[in-house]
């Protein structure tokens, strides 16, 4: 199984330390967040990845190279001038990917340790085109939150809720397992993204889209406030780099 990373954010909420930095290579425990991704990827014996790229990419790929120095292999696509968004950008990665196997979808500015091989299997056997790796957390407004049936089966779906929206603190964490199919509902060149767009398609089509909720530690570092936390998790032990 290929992933795909998506490293192109401009990190706008982290300015000014994104201005002339990326966001996958602000440090975390001494090393770059997106070198954390990549050490997970490795540690659940994926080894091939796709890295899409725009902003401050060039700093991205001379950083990272082939990916041999961390055991990984890398290839970069890089995204046009204006962004594609989460999903167009998976779509312009479609011609590194085979055709016939399900892939991984992660960010690379995300700290996480979640079992990537549970998330993998349970999408196996549930036969899902799509599964969203699903975690619990206190404030859910700034995310995607789902509804799961007991079979697993996302129910609904609602992208950054407003308080009165909040039905569950059962987050989006942005990583996904899909089956190759799901690349047909993106318009190549186009601005399209999952959670926005792709998903609540899926959903008014009832195709087989699943939450697997999983533990482990997981956290975005998009803001100022949520990169402190990381580092302060890091150093006192609540995350363990892969």
């Amino acid at each position: 199984m290929k992933a795909v990373v998506m490293a192109g954010g401009a990190g706008n909420r982290l300015r000014p330390i994104t201005e002339h930095l990326p966001k996958p290579l602000v440090r975390v425990d001494d090393a770059p967040v997106m070198a954390h991704v990549l050490g997970l990827l490795r540690r659940h014996g994926i080894d091939e990845a796709v890295v899409t790229v725009r902003y401050l990419a060039e700093q991205i790929s001379a950083y990272f190279g082939d990916g041999s120095a961390l055991g990984v292999r890398l290839h970069y696509v890089g995204e046009r001038a204006e962004p594609l968004g989460t999903a167009g950008a998976v779509k312009a990665a479609a011609g590194l990917l085979d055709e016939e196997e399900d892939f991984l979808v992660v960010s690379a500015d995300a700290l996480t340790s979640i079992d990537l091989t549970d998330l993998v299997a349970f999408h196996g056997k549930s036969n899902a085109l799509v599964t969203l790796c699903l975690t619990e957390v206190a404030d859910p407004r700034g995310f995607g939150i789902a509804e799961v049936g007991a079979d697993g089966r996302i129910r609904r779906f609602v992208e950054k809720p407003a308080p009165g929206q909040v039905f569950t603190h059962t987050a989006n964490t942005g990583i996904y397992v899909m089956a190759p199919q799901v690349l047909s509902w993106i318009d190549p060149g186009q601005r399209c993204d999952w959670a926005m767009d792709v998903f609540p398609r899926l959903l008014a089509d009832d195709q087989p889209v699943y939450g697997h909720l999983s533990e482990g530690y997981w956290r975005d570092i998009g803001t100022h406030d949520s990169l402190a936390a990381a580092r302060h998790d890091a150093t006192t032990g609540a995350y363990r780099r892969p």
